[in-house]
């Protein structure tokens, strides 16, 4: 096959011994995806010297071994990955929890309940409160609830909103 250009070479080396070599590998290691098998092969016949000898009665068995070797050295660098990203996952696990600890729980919906005493004043303030807080955004759908009118709920969201940008600024100008 000297005459032959490099990559039809390769072609010609893949067709005639990628399958019996997939195969053997295939059966040496079971259970492994069979596009790593391949790509070891492919690797194996890509790393073939040009002065080898497709001919030689032991070339099907040292491709072999060259793309056992890939696929080995695949594995363990995929085993390896695995490894340390199961121990990153135990680390971050093993850490503080995700779940909010009670206390900051408890210290949450004490801020929150001093922000709805200051910005909700009266009690039809604190009921759109509690139903914005609840998912209702809609001016609309505050006003059937409340059974007001959409100029109520828009001007008391309004009123929320000032005294928000009023909170903010109050906090983001103290020390």
């Amino acid at each position: 096959m000297p005459d032959l250009d490099p990559r039809t070479r390769l072609a010609v080396l893949y067709n005639r011994f990628g399958d019996d070599v997939h195969d053997l590998l295939r059966r040496r290691y079971r259970g492994v995806d069979p596009d790593a098998i391949t790509d070891a092969v492919m690797s194996a016949v890509l790393k073939t010297p040009a002065d080898a000898d497709p001919d030689a009665a032991d070339f099907l068995y040292r491709l072999a071994d060259r793309a056992r070797d890939k696929l080995r050295s695949a594995l363990r660098g995929d085993r390896r990955r695995r490894t340390r990203e199961e121990k990153y996952a135990r680390a971050v696990t093993t850490r503080l929890a995700a779940a909010p600890c009670p206390v900051d729980v408890l210290a949450d919906a004490e801020a929150a309940a001093a922000i709805r005493d200051r910005i909700a004043r009266t009690d039809t303030e604190r009921r759109v409160w509690d139903l914005k807080q609840s998912g209702v955004t809609d001016p609309a759908e505050l006003a059937a609830r409340l059974g007001g009118s959409k100029s109520a709920a828009r001007t008391v969201l309004a009123r929320f909103r000032k005294r928000i940008e009023r909170e903010r600024s109050r906090t983001e100008d103290s020390p």
